[in-house]
């Protein structure tokens, strides 16, 4: 299965997953970014986010396992921050809403490629960022004798508005930017 359409029937017409579905009444995603400062001598690029994930499982048949679930930040398909592990979620046949808020911070962090700098530097300048969370694990399910095993891969971007043109550096208590357009999600 490639689509969020595919997941989500896989579980039932009516189900509800928080990385499926944004919309309803689960709990939001966001991010809040604490600190986001490139260096134009070194190169380098220093982010300190928090993030908040939910996942809101709807009562259905099938019980689903979720281990091995790392996530990290990105800058335009560049990592930014080191994966952060989180503990395993066990999807029960209830409903149920789990909340992760995790930190991501990544110090000094090379940027090698060129087209990238001029990317920072233009982003920088005009105060806004696109960061995407990216969260990965093994989703494990059984229906009678048959199991089943999928990667799974959720991506959310989030544009984060931060500081003044004349400053790189962000500091200090920044709004907390929800996830634009929700999470898509590959299994």
């Amino acid at each position: 299965m490639t689509a969020n359409e595919d997941f989500c029937n896989e579980k039932g017409p009516n189900a509800n997953d928080g990385c499926c579905d944004s919309k309803g009444d689960s709990p939001k995603s966001d991010a809040k970014l604490y600190a986001f400062n490139f260096s134009k001598t070194t190169y380098t690029l220093t982010t300190s986010l928090l993030i908040t994930i939910s996942s809101v499982t709807d009562a259905d048949k099938t019980a689903l396992n979720l281990d091995k679930i790392q996530v990290y930040a990105s800058y335009r398909n560049q990592q930014i921050t080191p994966p952060t592990v989180l503990p395993p979620l066990y999807l029960g046949n209830k409903p149920d809403n789990t909340i992760w808020s995790p930190y991501l911070n990544g110090t000094q962090v090379p940027v090698k490629n060129p087209d990238l700098v001029v990317s920072l530097v233009q982003d920088v300048t005009a105060g806004t960022v696109l960061i995407h969370v990216k969260l990965t694990g093994r989703l494990r399910s059984k229906s009678g004798f048959i199991r089943f095993r999928h990667l799974v891969k959720v991506k959310c971007p989030a544009y984060i508005v931060f500081g003044n043109a004349n400053n790189s550096n962000v500091s200090g208590s920044i709004v907390k930017q929800p996830f634009d357009k929700g999470c898509d999600v590959d299994v």
